[in-house]
């Protein structure tokens, strides 16, 4: 068995995954992101590192560790996995992982000084249903409470240990297991933020992840 044959997956992931985005997402550019969008037709997406707030991957990153730090210090089992989690952990947090934001607001002052530049700034609206349509993106809404992200990295890791007795004697648990933790990570905690940034009310269109 490789890490591609285990899915590790989150219920509460799945359940906040499936709210209905409203009608109309508001995407905020200035003018050469204006233009390039009409003259392309295209939406590019950029590194979750490299937006305006390049903590935020990281964010989810350091919960995650926090957590199975508590597994440890709780349980004194799986150890070896945990420290093999936690090295591989060290090394996604500039993987490419891509994204594009979108607000339900269409007049918000943080997303006007966030996102507009100086030169003025544009709130483009586009219909939710043609973004769905996206096959290569997943479209959702950020993750702000914290109680929401502690039960979803609390199923993936449930999930994780849960594997440790599925595996054949020929298989490498903690390459395995460290490399679906890590690729099941990335695909939720892409919608992590902190509260702090709740009234933002972000939509977010996020690439496909490829460890």
């Amino acid at each position: 068995m490789n890490s591609q044959d285990i899915q590790l997956t989150s219920r509460k992931f799945h359940e906040l995954e499936q709210v209905s985005p409203p009608t109309t997402l508001f995407h905020y550019t200035g003018q050469k992101g204006l233009l390039g969008i009409i003259k392309s037709g295209e939406l590019w997406a950029s590194k979750v590192q490299y937006m305006n707030d390049s903590t935020e991957f990281g964010y989810g990153i350091t919960l995650a560790k926090e957590l199975i730090y508590k597994r440890m210090e709780e349980t004194g089992k799986n150890d070896d996995l945990f420290k093999f989690v936690f090295q591989r952990l060290d090394t996604i947090n500039m993987i490419n992982i891509c994204a594009v934001s979108f607000c339900r607001d269409r007049d918000l002052l943080s997303q006007w000084r966030g996102y507009a530049g100086a030169g003025g700034g544009y709130a483009i609206g586009f219909y939710s249903a043609a973004l769905l349509a996206i096959g290569s993106g997943r479209l959702s809404h950020c993750i702000y409470e914290r109680s929401d992200q502690v039960q979803i990295l609390s199923e993936l890791i449930d999930q994780m240990l849960q594997y440790t007795s599925k595996l054949s004697p020929t298989d490498d648990p903690n390459s395995v297991l460290t490399d679906a933790f890590a690729r099941a990570l990335t695909q939720c905690g892409a919608f992590f933020k902190d509260s702090t940034f709740e009234q933002e009310d972000e939509w977010r269109l996020v690439t496909g992840v490829h460890l």
